[in-house]
């Protein structure tokens, strides 16, 4: 039975804000004790948005992704002269 993509991307969405939040708990607590610039938490914010979208896309076309590629013959042109 094939498995619907919106359960995956769910599962896959819970996934990654948990993973974020870790993220972001983490570098609240790293950022003072590593004497990290303000800018640090933007760009760790940006970065984890970017990456959301890149996990939905990849959730989304991974039936694609495992099948992998199909390597096909080359064909080259042939001299019918």
């Amino acid at each position: 039975m094939k498995e619907s993509p919106f359960r995956r991307i769910a599962c896959v969405l819970i996934a990654y804000v948990l993973v974020a939040w870790t993220v972001l708990q983490v570098a609240g607590w790293a950022r003072p004790a590593l004497a990290l610039p303000v800018l640090f938490d933007t760009l760790l914010r940006g970065a984890l948005a970017f990456g959301v979208v890149v996990a939905v896309v990849m959730a989304w076309h991974y039936p694609r992704i495992a099948q992998g590629v199909e390597v096909t013959e080359l064909h080259s042109p042939k001299n019918s002269s």
